[in-house]
């Protein structure tokens, strides 16, 4: 196999730092809320097919509201929506909808195999 000039592993690693970075900076908001009950509305967010395509993100925040939340105020629709949002800056480019291949071709030695 034919070594490329592009390390993809390092470029993965950047990727997770990158991510892992914007999480925690994300994270500091979420101290004064209720773990409780912020965790209950992220648990129903995951439940609309509407935000499917979203599901990394909505398992990031859950488990940053779930590590982070300490207070006892109870999360708006308002919160919901710019936590959605900055997760989305945070991780929103590892998400791959599961309605996006069906069927692909894998190409590896010269063959090429449907999946």
């Amino acid at each position: 196999m034919a070594s490329s000039p592009f390390d993809l592993l390092a470029a993965q690693e950047a990727m997770q730092a990158a991510s892992h970075q914007g999480v925690n900076k994300f994270a500091k908001q979420l101290v004064g809320f209720d773990r409780r009950v912020a965790a209950q509305a992220i648990g129903g967010l995951m439940l609309l097919p509407a935000l499917q395509a979203s599901t990394y993100r909505l398992e990031m925040l859950a488990h940053a509201a779930v590590s982070t939340c300490t207070g006892d105020k109870a999360p708006r629709q308002r919160d919901l929506s710019e936590w959605l949002a900055a997760t989305g800056r945070a991780v929103g480019h590892h998400e791959d909808p599961a309605e996006d291949v069906f069927l692909g071709r894998v190409t590896y030695d010269a063959r090429t195999t449907a999946f």
